[in-house]
C-alpha cells in the first residue's frame, strides 16, 4: 500500500495541496516482493524502499533503470550517465505536468524534486558505479 504525503506550499495568497506521492511505481510489486521495491526502480541496497519512483504524475522510473543501464555499460562516464538521469527525470516532469497554472506550479517542483535526485547519485553514487563498472567485466 503506497504512503500518501501531502506538502503544502505557500502560493502568494493561498495554500496549494500537491499531489500524493507513492513509494513505488507499482505498489503491488513491491509488497509481492517483501516490501522492498523491485530490481530496476529507484534506489540501491538498503535505501531503495525509501526512494520514490514516482513524484505526483511523473514517473522516474524509466529514467532510474535507463541510469541503471548506463551504470552497467563497460567503460560508461559516472557524470554522464548522471547527467542523462537529472535531464530524464526533468523530461518526466515536463511531460507530467505540461500545462500553465497549477501545473506551472508542479512541474516546478517535481523538477526540484528530480534536481534532488541527480545531486544525490552524483554525491553518493560512487560506489553504485564503481560496483556495477566491476560487475560488467570492465
Amino acid at each position: 500500500m503506497g504512503v500518501a504525503f501531502l506538502l503544502f506550499m505557500r502560493t502568494g495568497h493561498f495554500l496549494m495541496k500537491l499531489p500524493k506521492f507513492s513509494l513505488c511505481a507499482s505498489d503491488s510489486r513491491k509488497e509481492a516482493a517483501g516490501g522492498i521495491a523491485p530490481s530496476g526502480h529507484c534506489g540501491t541496497s538498503w535505501h531503495e524502499p525509501l526512494v520514490r519512483d514516482q513524484w505526483g504524475d511523473a514517473n522516474f522510473s524509466d529514467s532510474c533503470r535507463n541510469h541503471d543501464r548506463c551504470y552497467e555499460t563497460c567503460g560508461s562516464s559516472k557524470a554522464s550517465c548522471d547527467s542523462q538521469f537529472e535531464r530524464d527525470m526533468e523530461s518526466a516532469c515536463r511531460d507530467a505536468y505540461s500545462g500553465g497554472g497549477i501545473d506551472y506550479v508542479r512541474r516546478n517542483s517535481c523538477i526540484g524534486i528530480a534536481n534532488t535526485y541527480a545531486v544525490a547519485v552524483e554525491r553518493m553514487g560512487g560506489d553504485a558505479y564503481r560496483d556495477a563498472q566491476r560487475a560488467s567485466s570492465c
